[in-house]
């Protein structure tokens, strides 16, 4: 409910009074409250391509079923897609389902990688110039969200992974690291920042579940940062089962200097992890220009082979500048 709903009547302000004690600072990481988001507005997400807000949306629905042509205008690279041998990254004929209703669409994207094959698989799409400052794409974003949903195949081992990516270079800077290079101290030295979202497992049960690992300006080693998620945090992955999933990064100040930064996700509508005070940046040419939908493997075991492979599933793709929200399905007939 809305303020300018409320009214203004003396048990309207004691019930706003109440709710925001209620949701006061009880966890350091709670935000204030979001709205819907932009999916409200569309059912089935139809149309919110058109939707000013949104800077890109793919249901692959418009993809050749059982390749990985990548329609025009769309994704920006694919990894390990039509090779032969490989095709890793594939469109493939199926459906989301959310609870027990399935959501409209014929296909999603499948990410497969096996024992002795390629370690990655995924696509890539430039949120603004990454590649060259002659890319036509602009400076990029500030702040950033980005929707998906996600499932792993039920077969899906907890293998060490790396998954999703946001991030961005520095163009201005002769040599700026890519998005996914690792083994730094110092990302401002390399020009570069990224954060992904990835299965981790815990290491007694092998238990999945959601965390970051991000390469920000005040790490501790020369690897990522995972955020050390508290046990409340530790959202819990369920194998075989399709979630929505929403990011938001927001880049910290730099003028002056601020650990400002923000890094949201979202399961299933609901707030699992936030880190502020973050740093990503010293200088404005530093912008959100890229994500990657990927998934990247340190080695698989034997036991995953060609015919039976570690599979992703991804769907209903929407990057916005604002909160999207999960797919808005119309009532039941």
């Amino acid at each position: 409910m809305s303020r300018t709903r409320i009214g203004c009547t003396l048990a309207a302000v004691i019930l706003v009074v109440a709710l925001g004690q209620r949701s006061g600072p009880a966890a350091p990481a709670g935000p204030p409250a979001l709205a819907a988001g932009i999916a409200a507005r569309y059912p089935n997400d139809s149309g919110i391509g058109k939707d000013p807000r949104v800077i890109f949306a793919d249901n692959f629905d418009a993809w050749e079923t059982g390749t990985a042509k990548v329609p025009p205008g769309s994704w920006d690279g694919v990894r390990q897609g039509d090779k032969p041998g490989q095709r890793q990254t594939l469109v493939v004929a199926g459906k989301v389902s959310a609870g027990d209703r399935e959501l409209p669409g014929k296909n999603v994207l499948q990410l497969a990688c096996h024992h002795r094959s390629p370690n990655s698989a995924g696509l890539r799409k430039h949120l603004g110039n990454y590649r060259s400052a002659q890319e036509g794409k602009g400076s990029g974003y500030e702040e950033i969200h980005i929707r998906y949903y996600q499932k792993f195949d039920d077969g899906y081992g907890p293998e060490r992974n790396h998954g999703a990516n946001l991030g961005g270079r520095d163009l201005t800077r002769p040599g700026s690291w890519w998005v996914g290079m690792a083994n730094t101290p110092d990302v401002t030295a390399r020009g570069y920042f990224y954060s992904g979202l990835q299965p981790y497992p815990d290491t007694r049960t092998g238990q999945l579940h959601w965390g970051f690992y991000s390469y920000h300006m005040d790490k501790k080693s020369p690897w990522g940062d995972d955020y050390r998620p508290t046990a409340s945090e530790k959202k819990r992955i369920q194998v075989g089962r399709w979630y929505c999933l929403e990011r938001r990064m927001k880049l910290n100040s730099v003028s002056p200097l601020r650990a400002d930064g923000v890094e949201e996700l979202w399961v299933d509508g609901e707030l699992a992890l936030r880190r502020d005070g973050l740093r990503f940046r010293r200088v404005p040419e530093l912008r959100i220009t890229v994500f990657e939908l990927e998934v990247y493997y340190h080695g698989l075991p034997a036991k995953y082979t060609a015919e039976r492979p570690q599979k992703v599933y991804f769907d209903n793709v929407v990057i916005a500048t604002e909160r999207i929200g999960c797919l808005r399905m119309p009532p039941s007939p």
